[in-house]
């Protein structure tokens, strides 16, 4: 169990190390259009490895209880990068398309 923990708990800052390093890339180097699209292969991969991590976290914690907090709090970890991606996102569109949002 400590092993599937330790897992989630990598998924969430590896996902959010790299998210951060790509949006860095993306805001230093402002015409990167190859950026963008390792951008967008990124948050598809990245979304379903967290879903699928999500999931298979969230079934342990309900067939084994006496792990069930610190399951629950990778949850919680691996969650935390929703709105993080979400406003690197906007941040994304906001510099791309200034006048429409």
């Amino acid at each position: 169990m400590e092993k599937l923990i330790t897992l989630g708990k990598i998924t969430a800052w590896a996902s959010f190390i790299i998210g951060t390093i790509l949006l860095s890339f993306y805001l230093y180097f402002e015409t990167a259009y190859v950026l963008e699209t390792y951008g967008i292969i990124y948050i598809v991969v990245a979304l379903t490895w967290n879903s699928l991590m999500a999931l298979i976290l969230v079934g342990a914690s309900i067939l084994h209880k006496h792990h069930r907090l610190p399951l629950l709090k990778t949850v919680g970890l691996l969650l935390l990068n929703l709105p993080v991606a979400t406003a690197y996102f906007y941040l994304i569109l906001m510099i791309k398309f200034p006048s429409n949002l």
